[in-house]
């Protein structure tokens, strides 16, 4: 190693709560719930109906994973924040599977206010 150049420590990269493409599955097969407030804003900031939502949530890649956060409402519950740029809008995004009813939640979809976009 030449004087002045220092060798990058890797970082690893966080990992999503629960699989992506399993994500995707619940989304294909119907298995999903938008809370009325995340269908709200989605409208309120882009114009979005369902059927942009749900395009755009097959848009998600693991690049767009940003962290996981434990719900205070419910121990079972572990929400996956995304930030992502779709559709040319900046879009935040938590979800989280309810395993008691197998199903998808989309519970908060609104416009990201931070910098950093992946």
């Amino acid at each position: 190693m030449s004087k002045g150049k220092r060798k990058r420590k890797h970082v690893p990269r966080p990992r999503s709560f629960y699989e992506l493409s399993e994500v995707i599955q619940k989304i294909d097969s119907g298995q999903f719930t938008i809370r009325k407030n995340a269908a709200q804003r989605a409208f309120d900031d882009f114009g979005w109906e369902t059927d942009e939502i749900i395009k755009a949530l097959k848009l998600l890649k693991e690049k767009h994973f940003c962290k996981s956060i434990a719900s205070d409402r419910n121990p079972l519950w572990v929400f996956d924040v995304y930030k992502a740029r779709l559709f040319g809008e900046k879009v935040y995004i938590h979800l989280y599977i309810d395993n008691t009813k197998g199903r998808l939640i989309i519970n908060s979809f609104k416009q990201d206010q931070t910098i950093y976009y992946k």
